[in-house]
């Protein structure tokens, strides 16, 4: 497993440095002090290099070959909270985006904590209230819309 964590990591540094020289000749970093849109995926970039250069050095120093356990209770609910994103990432632009992320939010919640529903519906209708304004009322940026709302 020690091999695979290393060329996986060597994969990630690799992918962000191609990101880094895409926005870097793609999008303006800024102006007169203003960050522009490059900015941000850079950022990201440095940060998600940094931390494949450690766990590469990491398993560089450690020796050990330890196996993954891949049907553990715990893999087994990352691989279902895999699902649930990616029927999600589907249906958003289908459904729209106030029905589908707040069945995912509860879903999520309530799939991670095992809070009450009414716990789980409350946080999830106040985050995509929270994200309706900030995004569509405030910055004046477009949600996508679908077939209900």
């Amino acid at each position: 497993m020690r091999k695979a964590n290393i060329i996986a990591s060597l994969g990630f540094v690799i992918f962000c440095i191609i990101v880094i020289v895409f926005t870097h000749n793609t999008f303006p970093a800024g102006r007169q002090g203003v960050p522009g849109p490059g900015i941000f995926p850079i950022l990201v970039s440095v940060v998600m290099v940094l931390a494949g250069l450690v766990i590469i050095l990491h398993y560089i120093r450690n020796k050990e070959n330890t196996p993954i356990a891949w049907l553990e209770e715990g893999a087994i609910r990352a691989y279902i909270a895999i699902g649930i994103m990616t029927v999600y990432v589907i249906l958003a632009p289908i459904i729209g985006f106030f029905i589908t992320t707040t069945v995912f939010l509860v879903l999520t919640i309530k799939w991670f904590s095992k809070k009450s529903w009414i716990y789980t519906s409350a946080v999830s209708l106040s985050i995509v209230a929270f994200i309706y304004v900030a995004f569509s009322i405030i910055l004046r940026v477009p949600l996508q819309f679908g077939l209900l709302f």
